[in-house]
């Protein structure tokens, strides 16, 4: 999806997976249960930095394995440089060890794979409510 500029009461919602099939269902779910968010897909965390740099988001979503840098690196270099964002990590990996490390970053919200569609729509809601 290309992204464009957005006024600043909507908000952007960016969703890394380099599953590109998961991207696009959590993205068009996204989509679909408020249109007025702008909802961008990245499948690599390059595109996801390079999204970050240009644009303004409210909301990263991401898996958590995937090729060279994983989710949780990303979700590091993310508060680091943008501390405003949102954090939200999704995985089919959970554990003690990753749910302590999601603590320490401020994840607003962290789900196990295969997620609840309706649950996964109301968490985002919810965070994205919490910033106004």
């Amino acid at each position: 999806m290309q992204a464009v500029d957005v006024k600043p009461e909507q908000k952007r919602i960016l969703v890394v997976d380099d599953e590109k099939t998961a991207a696009f269902f959590l993205s068009e779910s996204l989509q679909l249960a408020n249109p007025a968010w702008d909802v961008i897909t990245a499948s690599s965390i390059r595109e996801a930095l390079a999204t970050l740099v240009r644009h303004r988001v409210d909301l990263v979503i991401t898996d958590l394995r995937m090729p060279m840098i994983d989710g949780v690196d990303l979700l590091s270099h993310v508060r680091e440089n943008w501390p405003e964002t949102r954090l939200f990590l999704v995985t089919a990996y959970g554990s003690a060890d990753i749910k302590e490390e999601a603590r320490k970053l401020r994840v607003a919200a962290y789900m196990v794979k295969p997620v609840d569609i309706h649950i996964f729509v109301q968490k985002v809601s919810e965070i994205l409510s919490a910033d106004n």
